[in-house]
């Protein structure tokens, strides 16, 4: 909780202009943690406050089956709503979006449908008999759902890098490429680990992930918002070390590829000098420098989030 906090406030210091949609999302998300901390709070003061020394009580779910299924559904699915829409806006594939949003449809209903199932057990030696099946549908299509966000995300952000064809852009979706790999893998990886340690049944230590688990998504989600700041200052490092200035969030981006004079036949590109009536007009600095614009403006996940 901790760590959501400081992500929290660096991402409402460095983004006051924030769009309200995404402004809402987060908030709703820093609420339901909130809501989920105090409840888990409640249950480890049940157990080994009141229930010092009582091995039985390590087996009821007391709140676990809202803090954690619903709760933790809830965000799951919020977060990889949001995932799949800046999906479909970086590559307009109707198909992608489709099957993420199903996904994380499954893995929120299923998710709320276990806690009811947990409300019923009572108890983690009851719930790991009479519920496996509904509990890997909701964890399974997590993690399905989050391994495919990263690997159409890097395949899209690979494909941008080839056409784009710039060193600085290729520097900077190397960035967003391991931030995406980082954000899915980990939260892939935890909820495999939660369904191999359910379907073990050597005791509730599968809870012990699970209860972290809606905070790694949200956590994730705060470190790619907070990272659009750091790849920009890393793009506008690398141009201002090649000589071509930094190019600050009100930058203009007009889309130039040329530079026409009176005369038809005097076009140079990014990389000419212009001779005219005997006058040498240097302007490869101006140009490299709204050409870089323009390579940061084609990059969607740098511009707009989502």
């Amino acid at each position: 909780m901790g760590c959501l906090i400081t992500q929290t406030y660096q991402w409402h210091i460095d983004y006051p202009h924030e769009k309200r949609f995404l402004k809402t999302i987060v908030w709703l998300l820093f609420v339901l943690e909130v809501v989920s901390s105090i409840l888990l709070a409640y249950d480890i003061w049940l157990m080994f406050g009141r229930g010092y020394g009582d091995m039985d009580t390590l087996d009821v779910i007391h709140t676990e089956w809202l803090s954690v299924c619903v709760i933790g559904a809830i965000v799951a699915g919020i977060v990889q709503f949001i995932y799949a829409f800046r999906l479909w806006m970086f590559s307009r594939s109707r198909v992608a979006f489709i099957v993420v949003l199903v996904l994380a449809l499954i893995q929120t209903a299923t998710g709320i449908g276990q806690g009811i199932k947990s409300r019923i057990a009572g108890r983690f030696s009851v719930l790991q008999k009479e519920s496996p099946v509904a509990l890997g549908i909701w964890i399974g299509s997590a993690a399905l759902c989050d391994v495919i966000i990263a690997v159409l995300m890097v395949y899209h952000l690979r494909k941008c890098g080839r056409d784009l064809q710039s060193e600085r852009v290729h520097a900077v979706l190397s960035k967003i490429i391991v931030y995406t790999l980082e954000s899915g893998m980990v939260t892939a990886a935890a909820a495999s680990s939660i369904i191999i340690l359910f379907f073990a049944k050597r005791g509730p230590y599968f809870d012990i992930l699970g209860i972290g688990l809606a905070k790694l998504y949200t956590n994730t989600l705060m470190v790619i918002l907070n990272s659009r700041r750091r790849v920009r200052a890393d793009f506008d490092a690398t141009s201002k070390f090649s000589g071509l200035g930094t190019l600050g969030p009100s930058t203009p981006t007009p889309r130039l590829s040329a530079v026409r004079f009176s005369t038809p036949t005097e076009t140079i590109d990014e990389n000419s000098f212009v001779t005219n009536n005997s006058h040498h007009i240097k302007i490869q600095k101006q140009v490299l420098q709204t050409s870089a614009s323009h390579e940061l403006s084609d990059i969607p996940i740098v511009q707009r989030f989502p």
